[in-house]
């Protein structure tokens, strides 16, 4: 899955709140650094969760790869936009014997010309099912909220971890 500028953000600020109890992260420079290695990447990869990974301290490693397989579990869950009017109608037009030899960049201009056309009664044909959209819209609120919670959640988690992390120093010394 591709990550777009939002997935990103969301993934900033999960991997930095893992960092909030840590005294030697400083979490505002750690956000700046994340955000430089996800600009040059289009998806996750190990490569990508290496570099992240990377900007911490060897022993807190763990933590971004927790907040990375978080996070993309949660993103899995992100459902798909509902086609939109134009696209049903192209899909529609596509499959019209008349376009079989047209080159695509000629078919665009050829469907296009012909939404033109249309009236809105006939555009309305196209229209998106409210059944379809109820949907859409039920998956996308779970979505947002399982995306803050996620965001809420890993503050805790990484508290509850720094805690243990330093009971355990405080037992070795």
């Amino acid at each position: 899955m591709k990550l777009n500028k939002g997935d990103k953000d969301n993934l900033k600020i999960v991997i930095a709140k893992q960092f909030g109890t840590v005294k030697d992260v400083k979490v505002n420079d750690l956000k700046k650094e994340i955000a430089i290695v996800l600009t040059s990447v289009s998806s996750l990869s190990k490569n990508t969760v290496a570099k992240l990974r990377s900007l911490v301290p060897n022993e807190y490693g763990d933590r971004v790869e927790t907040a990375v397989e978080s996070f993309e579990s949660v993103r899995k869950m992100k459902p798909k936009r509902c086609l939109s009017n134009y696209i049903r109608f192209s899909m529609e037009q596509n499959k019209n014997p008349k376009y079989k030899d047209v080159a695509i960049k000629e078919r665009g201009k050829m469907v296009s010309e012909a939404w033109k056309k249309l009236t809105k009664k006939q555009k309305s044909k196209f229209a998106i099912d409210k059944k379809d959209k109820d949907v859409y819209d039920e998956k996308i609120i779970l979505y947002n909220n399982a995306i803050k919670n996620l965001k809420a959640t890993t503050a805790t988690n990484a508290t509850n971890a720094t805690n243990a992390t330093n009971a355990t120093n405080a037992t070795n010394v």
